[in-house]
């Protein structure tokens, strides 16, 4: 897949959609790695989190509206607005329901995306994995087709089984956007054991782009914000 042909494309702002294999996988900490990095390159960065669902019981400053609010310098409310922030351990429109909350449908979640003039790098990142419930009547696959962006990243656990989840993620997001290119991240996080075999694999058998995190981010932030900064 060659990440530049598309990314290329002139538009008002270059939209850059994180989904993940499953939940827990460090989809926020790669955006926030990517947003730093972005910034670092001179470049004007927003970040949306289109919905989020959290453990009422942890520390607040953790949910992921906040940690993306701090790497844009953003207010987390409009980085994740309460009507789309649920405080239970489940899926959204769950979580919603469990609270008592309204479940949003997909037009509602997508009715949050002003940015600031001058912005020209918007990351979305979805709740969940690919196929997780985000509204009563979408998944994330629904929201990131919906969405159309530039470049699609996917965040796996570098370890037993990411194979199997890549090849399904991608196979999917290729049914529903066709030619976006689309960048697999394989987050070599504490408690998993990474292996380049995996990678490797990947990219030789099945023709993906991968990066490693965190050591391959800034060369993927490098080439999100090509052509984007004064």
């Amino acid at each position: 897949m060659v990440l530049n042909r598309k990314v290329e494309m002139t538009r008002s702002v270059r939209k850059v959609v994180v989904v993940g294999t499953n939940t827990d996988v460090g989809k926020t900490w790669v955006t926030c790695q990517l947003v730093e990095a972005a910034v670092a390159n001179g470049v004007a960065v927003a970040a949306r989190k289109i919905v989020q669902s959290f453990d009422p019981l942890a520390d607040s400053q953790l949910q992921d509206r906040v940690l993306l609010g701090q790497a844009t310098g953003e207010d987390p409310l409009i980085v994740c607005p309460d009507t789309k922030s649920f405080g239970a351990a489940l899926a959204p429109p769950m979580a919603a329901a469990m609270v008592g909350a309204p479940i949003p449908n997909l037009a509602e979640l997508l009715d949050l995306w002003p940015c600031d003039d001058g912005t020209a790098l918007l990351f979305i990142e979805t709740a969940g994995g690919l196929r997780s419930p985000q509204a009563i009547d979408a998944d994330a696959l629904d929201v990131t087709a919906w969405i159309d962006p530039e470049v699609v990243v996917i965040v796996a656990k570098d370890e037993l089984g990411v194979i199997s989840q890549v090849r399904l993620c991608c196979d999917a997001l290729a049914d529903r956007l066709g030619a976006t290119p689309i960048v697999v991240i394989l987050n070599q996080m504490p408690g998993t054991t990474p292996s380049l075999l995996n990678s490797a694999w990947l990219r030789e058998e099945d023709g993906f782009d991968v990066r490693l995190a965190p050591k391959d981010l800034q060369g993927l932030a490098d080439v999100l914000t090509s052509g984007l900064s004064d």
